[in-house]
């Protein structure tokens, strides 16, 4: 049975945050939900699946602190998506300060896979900060770094492609790329809270699945019943779409990529309960590729 300590998750109401907070849920913890928008749907979500909501902002590291009082632990993650790179590094270290100083006794960092090798890719690089004030905390830490989330295939640009049976990527046929399924992200930061001493200084990096272009639409063809051929998309249309960042990324994917051992991981961790990515897409719904823009 689950030992009920109380679990502060940073990000609850995102993508990533969300999925570790219904993770911490499923497993009996008690979760405090922090969010800028304790009003919005996806906070009242949580709330009606247990979580109590708290009102904290990363540019208020005080609020942060407050939320993190006679809390056992924290999963603290914070994004470059809003405000850009050096504002995440800026907020994660301030609000890392705040759960120090609260006296949380284990600390769950998000970072990202890659994240500690001075890639050049900026939302990669401004983690390494971050982490190096993490391994530097008196209570226990981890850090948890997943690969790319599976979601990415329902990218705006991606879905318009496959609206028109073609998936189109920036990598050549014959390179995989690793994906996590963020379902794998809430079950693995469950068992590091689970097990503290056992986890405590490790950086572990966490993939769901290994995939070519081609492979990727075979299985989003089987999912969404309909034909879908990968298409190579030149770095110059990508770099177009979303800026030179996002084109150094995929340099990088091609040139080096993530270099975790999937099956290794998988059978060291079992009680994850991993997807593959044929699971992810089956419980997608793609209804909206029925629609013609």
């Amino acid at each position: 049975m689950t030992e009920l300590r109380t679990i502060l998750v940073t990000g609850a109401t995102g993508l990533q945050g969300g999925a570790v907070a219904r993770a911490l849920l499923a497993r009996g913890y008690r979760v405090r939900a922090l969010t800028r928008a304790p009003d919005g749907p996806a906070a009242r979500e949580l709330a009606r699946a247990g979580a109590v909501l708290v009102a904290g902002d990363f540019d208020d590291p005080a609020s942060v602190g407050a939320a993190a009082e006679g809390a056992d632990s924290v999963y603290l993650m914070s994004t470059p998506l809003e405000q850009g790179p050096a504002a995440e590094t800026r907020q994660a270290l301030g609000a890392l300060e705040a759960v120090v100083a609260a006296g949380v006794r284990q600390v769950v960092h998000g970072s990202a896979a890659a994240a500690d090798q001075h890639t050049g890719i900026d939302w990669f690089d401004s983690k390494i900060p971050i982490e190096k004030a993490v391994r530097q905390v008196p209570s226990r830490w981890t850090i948890v770094a997943p690969v790319v989330f599976m979601d990415v295939v329902r990218a705006p640009h991606v879905i318009a492609a496959l609206r028109y049976g073609q998936l189109a990527m920036a990598l050549p046929s014959d390179r995989p790329l690793q994906y996590v399924d963020v379902r794998d992200i809430g079950g693995f930061v469950a068992q590091v809270v689970e097990r503290p001493e056992e986890f405590s200084g490790q950086r572990v990096e966490i993939a769901s699945d290994r995939l070519t272009g081609p492979q990727l639409a075979a299985v989003l063809a089987g999912a969404a019943g309909r034909p879908v051929s990968y298409a190579e998309m030149e770095l110059e249309q990508l770099r177009a779409y979303g800026g030179e960042q996002l084109e150094t990324m995929f340099r990088w994917f091609a040139r080096v990529g993530f270099s975790v051992d999937v099956p290794a991981l998988h059978t060291r961790y079992p009680e994850v309960g991993w997807h593959d990515f044929a699971a992810w897409a089956g419980a997608q719904d793609w209804s909206e590729l029925d629609a013609r823009e």
